[in-house]
């Protein structure tokens, strides 16, 4: 790809809040055991996953492990109507994106920094922090 085709491709700063969107839209539809929604949600994120391999090569590697060990799982456990087991692998793909994003941050000086997560918080905005670890009802 030349570097004028590079450069007019969406980078992962536009895709991943939708990454992020589609993932807590997957997280409440499973809460309000609409599975279709969820699955659905899970499909259509999957889609942003594979934009951001062509938009970012560099990256593929590290998305790749994180839909085969954290969302593959979710998307079993939604098609077995599981909330536990999507509940618990929740959390461990947002665990599992958050300890990614720290190994990737750099500060200004190269130092690195912790960051909210690249993959699964970033479009919840400020309902990332009561998201869902609150256990919260859903009604």
């Amino acid at each position: 790809m030349s570097a004028g085709m590079a450069a007019l491709m969406p980078g992962l700063a536009r895709l991943i809040p939708e990454i992020g969107e589609r993932y807590w839209k997957a997280y409440y539809a499973a809460r309000a055991a609409n599975w279709p929604m969820a699955a659905w949600q899970l499909v259509e994120m999957r889609k942003l996953l594979r934009r951001c391999e062509i938009t970012r090569p560099k990256y593929t590697n590290d998305i790749e492990a994180w839909i085969s060990d954290d969302v593959d799982p979710l998307t079993a456990a939604v098609d077995d109507r599981d909330l536990g087991r999507f509940e618990r692998h929740y959390h461990e793909a947002v665990d599992a994106a958050n300890e990614h994003s720290a190994t990737r941050s750099r500060g200004p000086g190269g130092e690195r920094r912790m960051r909210r997560s690249t993959l699964a918080n970033v479009g919840a905005s400020s309902a990332a922090e009561s998201l869902p670890r609150d256990r919260a009802k859903v009604t």
